[in-house]
């Protein structure tokens, strides 16, 4: 599990300490499941686990481009990252403790995040990690416009934080009107999506009960815009 962290505190702290003030839970277990960036710090093909003095199986690093539907291009990288079963084990277990209403669909898997996931391709063999999936819904591509109204299945709800930066992405699955009704006294709609958590495993869960709410990050705003193509 140590190795986990250290890939994704890597991958993940370099790029984003100039610009979240929550950098600091980039060390931090329960908050290294995704930030929108991810950092090109890497120049040679392999890290070197300090502690442990191994050599981590970071094999090669790729830079490409993947297309939206309307054939922009967008920014990936292939990490070829492989974990052993008991580092997936215990990453598995420490999101089923953090996340118990959450119902795990696949082990964790750090070569493909939530945007990767929501935007590209939901296959377990995706092989790229999307720091800005922002070209799908920009002016200049429009693959996905912004839905006004309760979103449906098949829509991609966008985490936006306080700085306008998309830091999960998560698609919708199931809406539901409970019984129980909010501070406005209208029902609550609860929404229920499909995301991966960063380096982490794919789960349902209810969009707010997650890893990138602002009880998750101490955001004081986080807001939430449903995409449709």
């Amino acid at each position: 599990m140590k190795r986990i962290i250290r890939i994704v505190a890597v991958i993940l702290c370099v790029i984003i300490a100039p610009f979240l003030e929550v950098c600091v839970y980039a060390i931090d277990e329960v908050n290294l499941a995704d930030y929108s960036q991810d950092s090109y710090v890497f120049s040679t093909s392999s890290i070197i686990d300090q502690e442990n003095n191994d050599t981590l199986s970071l094999t090669s690093i790729n830079y490409t481009t993947v297309k939206t539907p309307n054939g922009s291009n967008v920014s990936v990288s292939e990490y070829n990252i492989s974990l052993l079963e008991e580092e997936i084990a215990n990453a598995d277990a420490e999101m089923q403790e953090w996340y118990p209403n959450a119902e795990m669909l696949s082990s964790a898997n750090p070569n493909y995040n939530c945007h990767s996931y929501a935007w590209y391709s939901q296959s377990s063999d995706n092989p790229y990690w999307m720091n800005y999936p922002n070209q799908y819904y920009d002016d200049s591509d429009k693959s996905y416009v912004e839905v006004h109204g309760d979103p449906r299945p098949d829509d991609i709800i966008c985490y936006f934080n306080y700085y306008g930066e998309n830091i999960h992405s998560a698609i919708v699955t199931n809406i539901e009107i409970s019984d129980e009704v909010n501070e406005l006294g209208y029902p609550e709609t609860l929404i229920t999506v499909e995301s991966k958590f960063g380096g982490y495993g794919v789960y349902s869960h209810l969009f707010q009960e997650c890893p990138y709410t602002p009880e998750a990050h101490n955001y004081s705003e986080l807001t939430f815009e449903a995409k449709r193509k």
